[in-house]
Order: C-alpha cells, then structure tokens, then sequence
C-alpha cells in the first residue's frame, strides 16, 4: 500500500466491478464464445460470427456512426446484433436484438467472485454505505453481488455519461448528500477508475494490476489515485 496525497473524512464508498472485484477477462471470453454458439445454432448463422474480429468490425462501425452507445453496453450490443446481421444479409428486429442482449448479459454475469471478495465486501458494509459503480452491464443479482451494494450506477443513454465523466461519482453524491471528496472510489482502471474519480473531486484507491495483476500497470496512469493498493484485502488495513 502506497500513499500518494492526503486522506480526508470517508464517508462512504465505491467500487468498480469488473477486474477490481473478480476476473472478468476469462468470464468475458466464454460469454462470447457461448453466445456466438447460440447465434449460429438458433439464426444458422455463417463461422464468421464465431470470430471476435467479425464483431470487433462491427462495433467500430457502430460507434462511428453512433458514439453515443459507448455509454450504454447493452444498446451497443443490440445495436451490434443488428448491424452484423445486415452485413451478413440478415434482418433482426429490435425486439429480437434486445433479448438476445438480456441473454448475453445473463451469459456474462455467470461470475465466480472469490469468497475473499464477499467477505471483504460484507465487514466494509457494517461500516460505510457501499455503490457500485461500473461502465459494464454485469447483473448484480446473478453475480450474487447485489446484496452488498446499497446502490448500483451505470450509464446509459439520454442519462449519465460513462466513467471517466463525473456523471456517477456525482450522482452518488447526490444521492448519499456528500461533498465527492468524501467518497473513496476504489478500482483498477487508471483511465475511467483513476481518472475519472479523482477528476469527479473524489478520494481513490488503485488496485494495481486488477485483482488478479493482468490489467495495466503504473506506466498508464495520467493522473495519481491517492493511494495504491497490490490487493483487495489491503482495504481492510486502510479501512
């Protein structure tokens, strides 16, 4: 644990989700993997649509067009299932994008989270009012996060704007009637966690490397959080 700039007063807390609370790169691969799957057997699609590329294409296509949606994961996704269906000659009507979406994200939200996580989770609650707040559409319930979490902030569109914008760390502000810099943000991007918090005029704690280490290192940081943390469980000494 390193310290970086002063602490003030914590009154509550936020967390990001993905990589920072458990490994979302494996969960993340075999969501895609099964939901490819599923494509092809229901629509009898082409083996393209089982190539990351093919939708790697798609999406920069749709961003392009609409780069609105890279603060909605689930439009973008509906917005990708229609797009590659008419780049492979097929028509997907939006009803039928939407819940291939809500199938994708229950796919997505089959996440193993450590049992250290939960526990750590459950002693800072007895203390602080925790939100989560996350650029993904994981679903707290299925992750069997949910009952740790007083709140739960995500962007979309029309509404609060993706980390690194202050939008969340704000609106949790809000809600809590705090000052932002009695919030600690607590997460492994240095980008949209580190970036975002501190320049939301929260407190953050960088989790190094992700709760495994495959993430980014010191040398992407733009911006210092206020402390650095090597694991997870280096909160319960802080906190």
């Amino acid at each position: 644990m390193i310290f970086y700039k002063n602490i003030g007063c914590i009154k509550a807390l936020s967390f990001d989700l993905d990589d920072t609370l458990y490994d979302n790169i494996p969960v993340i691969n075999r969501a895609e993997e099964r939901f490819a799957k599923l494509l092809q057997e229901r629509y009898r699609l082409p083996p393209e649509v089982a190539n990351r590329n093919f939708w790697d294409d798609v999406r920069a296509s749709v961003l392009r067009k609409r780069p609105e949606c890279a603060s909605d994961m689930s439009v973008l996704r509906q917005t990708c299932l229609t797009e590659g269906f008419a780049k492979l000659g097929r028509i997907l009507s939006i009803d039928a994008a939407k819940m291939l979406t809500s199938e994708f994200v229950c796919i997505r939200s089959e996440i193993k989270v450590p049992i250290s996580t939960f526990n750590l989770l459950g002693d800072l609650k007895k203390k602080y009012t925790l939100a989560a707040i996350s650029n993904g559409n994981s679903d707290l319930q299925k992750s069997g996060l949910k009952p740790y979490f007083d709140y739960d902030f995500r962007p979309h569109i029309g509404g609060n704007r993706c980390k690194p914008s202050p939008d969340l760390f704000h609106d949790y502000a809000k809600v809590m009637s705090l000052h932002p810099e009695e919030i600690l943000h607590v997460g492994d991007d240095p980008f949209t966690d580190v970036a975002g918090s501190v320049g939301a005029g929260c407190m953050c704690a960088w989790l190094e490397g992700g709760i495994v280490g495959k993430c980014v290192g010191f040398k992407a940081l733009r911006v210092l959080p206020h402390i650095k943390l090597s694991s997870l469980e280096e909160l319960r000494i802080f906190l």
